[in-house]
């Protein structure tokens, strides 16, 4: 059922998918009532991604807390606590720790995606700074590429709780990947008002198995 994982210097729980239907049916409670339009996987996704939330938090001795969501579909984490919720076709992933030395985290998982794929979305999610690093890095191409995407989301996972605003990737570059330690640092360099006060470097965790890379930063 569910597994944990390490990442880094954090715990994560997971649970692979898509479901066996005796798990799905145990699991079905955790379902909101708005739900009944929802399509089979987006279901599965969403108890999956609820039952490892709950069980790190029962990892942390909090014990029957519902995970609602807020308008923008973000967990509400209990008070204290920040925590954060991927999935991929695959496999969902959490992570929940007591708000202290860090004020944020956020993980993401994404498929690989190529070089060619990642050019032609590259106005949207990449910077001058990213080019720059993909053309002069002698990492695997698809490492490079899915990890600048899925470095910056776990970034704005991180963020968003914090600052309450949506923002675009433009406002964060990847500066540096450590392929013999599976960390990177990313930067944010914002002229948002509200994520002045964030711009530094973070350093993050990834993984990759299964065709897929993980990555998790803290603020």
């Amino acid at each position: 059922m569910i597994q944990q994982i390490t990442l880094g210097d954090f715990s994560l729980n997971s649970l692979k998918l898509p479901l066996k239907k005796e798990l799905e049916d145990e699991l079905m409670h955790f379902l909101e009532s708005d739900s009944s339009s929802w399509a089979k996987g987006r279901r599965q996704e969403y108890i999956a991604g609820r039952a490892c939330a709950c069980e790190s938090l029962k990892q942390l001795l909090i014990f029957d807390f519902k995970i609602l969501r807020k308008k923008n579909r973000a967990p509400i984490w209990p008070l204290n606590i920040i925590g954060s919720i991927t999935h991929s076709k695959n496999e969902v992933f959490t992570v929940a720790l007591e708000q202290g030395e860090y004020q944020g985290i956020g993980i993401d998982c994404e498929v690989l995606i190529d070089k060619k794929k990642f050019l032609s979305l590259s106005s949207h999610i990449a910077t001058a700074i990213d080019i720059s690093f993909l053309q002069n890095s002698q990492m695997d191409e698809k490492t490079v590429c899915t990890l600048i995407f899925s470095a910056k989301e776990s970034l704005y996972k991180a963020l968003n709780p914090i600052v309450d605003i949506f923002f675009g990737f433009e406002h964060a570059s990847i500066v540096k990947i450590n392929e013999a330690e599976s960390t990177f640092i990313i930067e944010l360099n914002s002229t948002l008002e509200s994520l002045k006060k964030f711009n530094k470097t973070y350093h993050g965790f990834y993984k990759i198995s299964n065709n897929q890379i993980l990555t998790l930063v803290t603020v």
